[in-house]
């Protein structure tokens, strides 16, 4: 589909003023989505490496607090799933105009009061001995991996329907696909956050 795109690439010059607010539109759209996916992959993926350490009382306090954070954005975000089929117009002017009621829609908190706690725990952690991870927590994993691979190439699948799409972008896609791979019925990926180009 890349390719194809590539090749189809209109070669029409625009004037600087001439540009469709619908394009502009869905390009910030497309953009918003993508770097709040990178946003949330990168928490989840420093988190999950942060609460792997350390006790339970001493990750309450951080713990909490996300969890509240990320509740917000997550109803935020189901109650904008909900109320768009009934909306006029499409998602991304939809999705322009609910964010001028609730400026913290696909905002993506930030993962922050760990780094005190982090070295705390990482000196604790030279202090113990090494444990083996169990199956079960492996096969966790892998479902979650599943997951976010799927989630990565609907981005990509969503960036590739953009009307009007550049070079750029389309490496954008490339690079995200290439970083899902499927290796002897397992999935690697590389959850390094690659950013979204805006042109």
């Amino acid at each position: 589909m890349i390719v194809h795109k590539f090749t189809t690439q209109k070669k029409k010059k625009k004037k600087k003023g001439n540009r469709d607010p619908y394009q502009e539109l869905e390009s910030a759209y497309v953009a918003h989505i993508c770097l709040a996916w990178e946003a949330l992959n990168w928490n989840y993926n420093h988190f999950r490496q942060w609460s792997a350490k350390g006790s339970n009382s001493e990750r309450a306090s951080c713990t909490a607090w996300m969890a509240q954070q990320f509740q917000q954005f997550q109803v935020l975000l189901q109650r904008f799933i909900e109320n768009e089929p009934y909306e006029r117009g499409r998602r991304p002017q939809v999705f322009g105009r609910t964010r001028i009621s609730s400026p913290k829609l696909l905002l993506v908190p930030e993962f922050r009061g760990a780094s005190f706690c982090l070295k705390k725990m990482r000196l604790k952690d030279l202090l113990k001995p090494r444990r083996c991870l169990k199956k079960k927590r492996l096969k966790g994993e892998e479902e979650v991996a599943i997951l976010m691979g799927l989630i990565d190439m609907k981005i990509v699948s969503r960036t590739l329907r953009m009307h009007e799409i550049s070079r750029e972008q389309l490496h954008w896609c490339e690079e995200k696909m290439a970083k899902v791979r499927v290796c002897d019925g397992k999935i690697q990926r590389d959850s390094s956050p690659l950013f979204f180009p805006l042109r």
